[in-house]
């Protein structure tokens, strides 16, 4: 089915159109039973979703900011910079401690608790250090 632009609506399309965006939300516009002229209807339903899109967007970004990272993504990430890391490391650009950072570094060997494997080894020896086996 081809949409049909703007202009080439009749007055009573137009008011549909107009209370179909209301009805999505997003804006504090209310329903309307006519407008004044097609231009004024066009310039009305132009105004709406140009507010709608500035709002969705703001609820995006808002989505986007408090979209938590797992902690254990940041170590999987770290490997990809380099291969060895200290224990110490570890802790630092997590905020885990060392039961805490030995317990993700098992999850990222897992099979069964991950996808994408991480094959580490862990160096007892000071400073303890994970390093990446290929």
């Amino acid at each position: 089915m081809k949409m049909k632009k703007l202009n080439e609506r009749t007055l009573k399309e137009l008011v549909e159109v107009f209370n179909g965006l209301v009805a999505l939300g997003g804006t504090d516009a209310k329903p309307v039973k006519k407008f004044a002229s097609k231009e004024a209807g066009i310039r009305r339903i132009e105004t709406l979703m140009a507010q709608q899109e500035k709002t969705l967007g703001a609820e995006e970004n808002r989505e986007a900011k408090t979209k938590k990272i797992s902690r254990c993504s940041i170590i999987r990430q770290m490997f990809l910079e380099k291969n060895t890391w200290t224990r110490q490391e570890i802790m630092d650009r997590t905020g885990f401690d060392s039961k805490n950072a030995h317990v993700c570094m098992a999850i990222l060997r897992d099979p069964r608790r991950t996808k994408v494997i991480l094959n580490t080894v862990y160096d007892k020896t000071e400073p303890k250090s994970y390093s990446l086996v290929e």
